[in-house]
């Protein structure tokens, strides 16, 4: 019907009355379209008229029905009634549908979710199935109306294979020192039984709570058994308490009454062979230090106080069947026992003590007493090792090379190293070594504190205390002054093999506040060069963090050896003028600063192009009579003017050269603008 009207079933026909009149009409049913779909498939019909104009576009809704393949595949079921005047309702189990399969072996008919048809767990083969639908309004056993039936395709195949997982590689029964390691003494199953997919490759299907699962120990029995987990029902592979005291292979078997796969998987049983201890250098040096074993602690030569070298802690448990091992030097039940002698009952020792680092547990000597100790690892206080002999030595190991002398601060890439900052500043050392029994110590230097970590074990010394003094106990390197060429800091190590290494160290003083630099900022303020060579010389100021505003500064050089030629500003906006007076060797120079510059510690104010005219040393420097602030009063930068540069006050050696000296003139002058 339609409208607001209703219907009455009348015998075999439907009387449908027009809501909106007195008329009338009998339509009688001719059968049932029953419709059978495993999905939906939905396309938006293409209409390039319409495309990215965002009217409305019509979906096409397809019905699918695939074969149902497993066990428990369903599809739902659509029945509608077909009158004789071709309009059609639809019915449910409350109007009287009755449905039911040709075969119910593989096919069963329900009312989940409405109605449907699904595959029943045990189902095996497969056929054409006819879903028969009736229309029995009376219920059961009255008059059918109408009836109707449609055919689903039932295939389950074979099995192609089955897997089970959750087995670890290994396991360990409680209470054993694999458990104490976090080994489980059990595992839950997963199985599932593997099928081909339509599309090719493989689909799965969980079979661990089905009855038709069984899961056997076919290897191992004296070790564990199977059992259901409790709350999931999936099988569990649980081990005996005393399955680790001998150790050895389960093998969970998995097949299946209704499929004929079979899998199976294996894990090991760990039962504890040896707990092993030993010792190794300390600090570690990988990668020689690897898998080194040293047990005997040496005095080290010079050292004051006496220092003895010191060891590093390590415990492994060894596993059977396998050999399976496990480093547990680092776990947090490790500990390590030192007794006085092996003897039983021994006391404990106090020739050494325990302390932590980074790399693990660390043996040390205690107030200076030799002998031996005996070091027994215990795992969680249940599981002890054999006893470890560690010898104390008074014999002396000394220094037989000095491998290593780098600065802190870097180095220049030619095997020198960087000393840089304002005058005063301290770099450390960091100084590596190899002793007289083949072990190395790489970091004799604490980098955080700048000290000799075994005081007395080598000593410092500097060829040019006045630029750099270094500290003879520690290494501490103070920068004081500028240096032409580098300075020599050499290390000596204690001891019959007179060790000693040289690092050359070039000495670049950086401008502290309103002082003027000149030269490079790394490295030597100014390179050497060669007579008749042309070289620039830029010149920076620390302007304090204020702005710098306008400057007058007096350059002087040695006019027998260099001549300067020009001179450029290193700025964008602000004027720069500067008068040479090549006799006196003498520049003097005035600028100002435009307002977005002029802010930084090391601010370029020019640079000065010189011509060295003869070998030997040659002096540059210079004083500072303006330097005054970006304001109105011109507030001076640095206390004192005039004064001094002095992290521009440097030096450069000058080579011979094979041309002959230019002539040059007097004095020159420039200017430069914004």
């Amino acid at each position: 019907g339609g409208g607001g009207g209703g219907g009455v079933v009348l015998d075999q026909v439907l009387l449908v009355v027009d809501g909106n009149s007195s008329t009338h009409r009998v339509a009688r049913a001719v059968g049932l379209e029953v419709t059978v779909a495993t999905g939906l498939g939905l396309q938006l019909e293409p209409d390039a008229a319409l495309e990215g104009s965002g009217a409305e576009r019509q979906v096409v809704a397809t019905v699918e029905l695939q074969p149902l393949t497993r066990e428990g595949a369903a599809a739902a079921v659509v029945v509608r009634v077909v009158f004789d005047d071709g309009s059609r309702m639809e019915i449910g189990a409350a109007d009287g549908l009755w449905l039911g399969t040709s075969d119910s072996s593989l096919l069963q008919a329900g009312w989940t979710d409405g109605a449907q048809v699904a595959v029943p767990v045990g189902a095996s083969g497969g056929a054409e199935v006819q879903v028969l639908a009736r229309w029995q309004p009376d219920g059961p056993g009255g008059t059918v109306l109408a009836s109707g039936q449609a055919t689903v395709v039932v295939a389950l195949p074979a099995a192609s294979g089955a897997v089970v997982q959750g087995l670890p590689a290994r396991l360990a029964a409680s209470g054993s020192a694999g458990a104490a390691l976090g080994f489980a003494d059990r595992a839950t199953l997963d199985v599932q039984l593997l099928f081909p997919a339509a599309g090719g490759g493989t689909d799965s299907v969980a079979m661990g709570t089905d009855n038709r699962t069984v899961v056997e120990l076919t290897q191992g029995q004296q070790l564990g058994y199977v059992t259901r987990a409790a709350g999931s029902g999936l099988p569990q592979l649980v081990l005996f308490g005393n399955a680790s005291d001998v150790g050895g292979t389960v093998e969970v078997t998995v097949r299946f009454t209704h499929q004929n796969v079979t899998a199976q998987a294996q894990a090991t049983v760990l039962a504890l062979q040896r707990q092993e201890v030993w010792t190794s250098p300390y600090p570690e040096y990988a990668p020689e230090s690897d898998g080194v074993r040293k047990d005997v602690m040496y005095r080290l030569e010079g050292t004051s106080p006496a220092a003895w070298q010191e060891l590093l802690l390590h415990m492994q448990l060894v596993f059977g069947p396998d050999g399976y091992t496990q480093d547990v030097s680092r776990s947090g039940g490790s500990t390590f026992a030192l007794l006085s002698s092996n003897s039983s009952g021994a006391g404990a020792s106090s020739a050494l003590t325990v302390r932590a680092t980074a790399a693990g547990q660390v043996l040390a000597s205690a107030a200076g007493q030799v002998g031996e100790v005996f070091v027994q690892g215990r795992l969680d206080g249940t599981f002890m090792s054999e006893l470890h002999r560690v010898e104390v030595s008074a014999q002396l190991a000394h220094v037989v090379s000095i491998d290593r002398v780098v600065s802190q601060l870097g180095s220049n890439g030619d095997g020198s190293g960087q000393l840089r900052g304002v005058a005063g500043s301290p770099s450390g050392l960091q100084v590596g070594v190899t002793l007289s029994d083949g072990t190395q110590l790489r970091s004799l230097v604490d980098g955080a504190t700048n000290t000799l970590v075994l005081p007395g074990l080598v000593s410092f010394s500097s060829s040019a205390p006045g630029a750099a003094a270094v500290n003879s106990s520690s290494g501490l390197v103070t920068l004081e002054d500028n240096a032409v060429g580098t300075v020599q800091i050499t290390v000596t190590a204690a001891g019959p093999a007179n060790a000693s290494a040289v690092l050359p160290v070039t000495c670049n003083l950086e401008p502290g506040p309103g002082d003027v630099d000149l030269g490079g900022a790394s490295g030597q303020p100014l390179a050497p060069v060669t007579a008749g060579q042309s070289f620039s010389v830029p010149v920076r100021v620390n302007t304090g963090g204020v702005r710098l505003g306008a400057y007058d500064l007096v350059i002087r050089y040695d006019s027998a050896r260099l001549r300067l030629v020009s001179a450029a500003k290193s700025y964008q906006t602000g004027l720069f003028d500067y008068r040479v007076d090549d006799g006196l060797g003498e520049m003097v120079c005035s600028g100002t600063v435009g307002p977005q510059e002029g802010l930084s510690s090391a601010f370029g104010l020019f640079s000065m192009q010189f011509e060295a005219l003869a070998a030997g040393r040659a002096l540059v420097g210079g004083q500072i009579v303006v330097l005054g602030a970006q304001n109105l009063e011109g507030t001076p930068i640095g206390s004192g003017q005039p004064r001094d540069f002095v992290a521009g006050s440097v030096g450069l050696d000058i080579a011979t050269g094979s041309g002959r000296r230019r002539r040059h003139s007097a004095g020159s002058a420039g200017s430069a603008g914004s």
